[in-house]
C-alpha cells in the first residue's frame, strides 16, 4: 500500500500540488551543486539531506520526477516501517493518512513530510525516554526541514511530565493546562516575532508578509476547527482511562500532540494560514489514536458504529479537500 502511495506521489506532474513547480527549479539549481557545498551550504533555502537526494537523483536519471520519486519513497517507506511496525490495527492507520491529508501533504510539502516521517520513528523512544536515540533521529529530521525543531519543546516537555507515575485522573488536567499554556506562548511569541522580524534574520519573513492577511476562508476554517475539535476529544478520551503504565505513557503523548495540533489549527484560522504548516508535525498521531479509540470501547456494535463513522467522516474530508482545490492536487497527472 505504501508503495503505491510513493508512486503516485512520486510520479505526480508539475501542477499536482501547490510546491512541486518550485522544487523542479530547485532540482536544477541544487543538482550543480558539489558534494563540498552541499555538505557546508550555506547560501541555499534547501537543506542539507534534501541537496543530498537531489545528489543522487542526478546520479540515477538526471529528472526532477527521479527526486519526487525518491523523496516519495524515502517518506512513505518510513511511514509505513513506523505503523507496521507500532500500531496493531495498521490498515485503519494507513486509511486515516490517507484520507486525513498527511498524503496530501506530503505533494505539497515533501521536504517536511520526509522530515516528518523521519521524526515519527523516533516516537517510540520519547515514550521510554531514550533521549540519545530520540535526539539523532530529530537531527536527522532537521536534515530535511528545519521546522521539525518544534518537536524539541514537545519531547522536553512530555520528558518533565512522564518523571511522575501517570495516573488517568491526572493525565486530562495536564493535558488541560499544557492546552492553555501552548496557546497563551504561541501568541505572545507570534506577537512578539512579528514586531521584530529583524530576528529571523531575512529568513521565514516572506512566509510572514504573504500570509499575514489571509486567513482560511469561512467555509473551510469551519471545517479545520471541527477537525481540531475531534483531535482534542480524542486526545482527552483515550487518557480518561485507567490503563497500564506503558499504554498510559503512550496514550497521553498521542494526547500530547493531537492537543498541540489543535492549536495549531486554531490558530492558522484565526490568526495567520502560516501555522498550518506545523499542523501535520503534530497530527501524524491521529493514526495511532483513533485506534486506540476503539480499542477502548468494549462495545461491540459501538466499536462497530464509530469505525464505520471514521471511514464516512475520513472520505468526505478526502474528497473535499481535493476537490475545493485548497490541496492543489486535483486534477492529478502523471509527469514524465
Amino acid at each position: 500500500m505504501y508503495g503505491l502511495l510513493a508512486v503516485v506521489a512520486g510520479f505526480r506532474g508539475a501542477s499536482v500540488g501547490t510546491d512541486t513547480a518550485s522544487y523542479a527549479y530547485d532540482y536544477y539549481d541544487g543538482k550543480n551543486l558539489l558534494i563540498d557545498d552541499v555538505v557546508m551550504v550555506e547560501s541555499t533555502r534547501l537543506e542539507r539531506g534534501v541537496l543530498l537526494v537531489m545528489k543522487l537523483a542526478c546520479v540515477l536519471w538526471d529528472s526532477p520526477i527521479t527526486f519526487n520519486c525518491l523523496m516519495s519513497f524515502f517518506t512513505f517507506f518510513l511511514v509505513g516501517f513506523f505503523v507496521y511496525n507500532n500500531i496493531k490495527q495498521y490498515e485503519l492507520a494507513t486509511f486515516i493518512i490517507v484520507s486525513f491529508g498527511f498524503f496530501f501533504y506530503m505533494m505539497n510539502a515533501e521536504r517536511q513530510a520526509l522530515s516528518i516521517a523521519v521524526c515519527v520513528n523516533s516516537y517510540p523512544y520519547i515514550i521510554r525516554n531514550e533521549k540519545c536515540k530520540t535526539i539523532l533521529i530529530l537531527c536527522v529530521a532537521s536534515l530535511f526541514h528545519n521546522s521539525i525543531w518544534i518537536m524539541l519543546p514537545i519531547m522536553i516537555t512530555y520528558w518533565l511530565l512522564s518523571k511522575k507515575r501517570f495516573a488517568y485522573k491526572r493525565n486530562c488536567l495536564k493535558l488541560l493546562l499544557l492546552s492553555v499554556l501552548t496557546v497563551g506562548v504561541l501568541y505572545c511569541g507570534y506577537e512578539y516575532i512579528t514586531n521584530n522580524l529583524e530576528l529571523l534574520n531575512g529568513v521565514y519573513v516572506g512566509y510572514f508578509s504573504y500570509f499575514s492577511n489571509f486567513n482560511a476562508p469561512d467555509l473551510v476554517g469551519k471545517f479545520l476547527m471541527f477537525q481540531g475539535v475531534l483531535f482534542f476529544i480524542i486526545a482527552i478520551f483515550i487518557n480518561s482511562f485507567r490503563l497500564s503504565e506503558d499504554d498510559a505513557k503512550e496514550n497521553f503523548f498521542i494526547g500530547q500532540m493531537l492537543v498541540m495540533a489543535c492549536v495549531m489549527l486554531v490558530a492558522e484560522v484565526t490568526v495567520m494560514r502560516i501555522f498550518y504548516r506545523f499542523v501535520d508535525t503534530f497530527s501524524f498521531p491521529l493514526c495511532m489514536g483513533i485506534p486506540k479509540v476503539l480499542d477502548l470501547i468494549a462495545s461491540g456494535t459501538g466499536k462497530t458504529i464509530i469505525k464505520y463513522c471514521i471511514y464516512v467522516l475520513g472520505l468526505l474530508y478526502m474528497n473535499y479537500m481535493m476537490y475545493s482545490g485548497i490541496q492543489g492536487i486535483w486534477p492529478y497527472e502523471i509527469g514524465l
